[in-house]
């Protein structure tokens, strides 16, 4: 899963709690990766940005959104094991498709 953030998007911000508990259900995975990529930010800001924020990820990279197919920020990418794109989200998440979102890291745990 990517998650492409900036430091000056407050919707990034306020997303924190989600990403958290996303971390969380990719601790000790081996199926589930965290790689956050922020378009401006060294990597250095955004360790700081995420440590700020309580977000633990596998990587941090600086990429252009156009690199990774983004228009925005918050973006999540999930990809699977060969790096093909299965489903994306832009914006802050409504409490429903977070909640979706998790249930279906939960789901694909017990496969």
């Amino acid at each position: 899963m990517l998650l492409a953030l900036s430091k000056g998007c407050h919707f990034c911000s306020e997303s924190a709690p989600f990403y958290r508990k996303l971390a969380e259900q990719a601790s000790g995975r081996t199926d589930l990766r965290l790689i956050a990529v922020f378009p401006r930010e060294t990597t250095n800001e955004a360790r700081d940005y995420l440590d700020e924020l309580g977000v633990s990820v596998s990587e941090i990279r600086q990429v252009t959104l156009d690199a990774i197919g983004a228009r925005g920020t918050p973006t999540l990418v999930l990809a699977d094991g060969g790096g093909r794109v299965v489903d994306s989200w832009t914006g802050r998440l409504t409490d429903e498709k977070e909640g979706e979102l998790l249930s279906r890291f939960r789901c694909d745990a017990c496969d």
